[in-house]
């Protein structure tokens, strides 16, 4: 069974007014990114979906699937209707976890820059 996140996202698709998308597991978020996203594939986007790879394998945490999930929804300008974040979130849990998401993304960068 998928890990539900600390924090739960609904976002309303693209051409599709009042329909939506709920994204409460890193499961959610890969067939989101998968499925549902714009042709554009920037670097958020590849690092957001390379992450959730990582977290459904257990090399990274659900947290920071969400952070580069969010990351890239937010570059795409997705319309994000709701981003409940978690009540009492560990302060420094919280900064460990933005510092792996940001490692990812960078990595991500670097990658990108050598296939280029």
């Amino acid at each position: 069974m998928a890990q539900l996140w600390d924090n739960t996202v609904t976002i309303e698709l693209r051409g599709a007014p009042g329909a939506y998308s709920r994204i409460e597991t890193t499961e959610d978020a890969a067939r989101y990114l998968l499925d549902h996203w714009s042709p554009q594939r920037t670097s958020a986007y590849q690092a957001a979906i390379q992450c959730c790879a990582k977290a459904l394998r257990g090399e990274v945490s659900k947290s920071a699937a969400y952070l580069l999930f969010m990351t890239a929804a937010r570059e795409a300008r997705l319309a994000l209707v709701m981003a409940r974040a978690s009540a009492g979130a560990d302060s420094f849990e919280t900064d460990l976890q933005q510092a792996l998401a940001e490692s990812v993304l960078s990595d991500s960068h670097l990658s990108t820059a050598h296939a280029v």
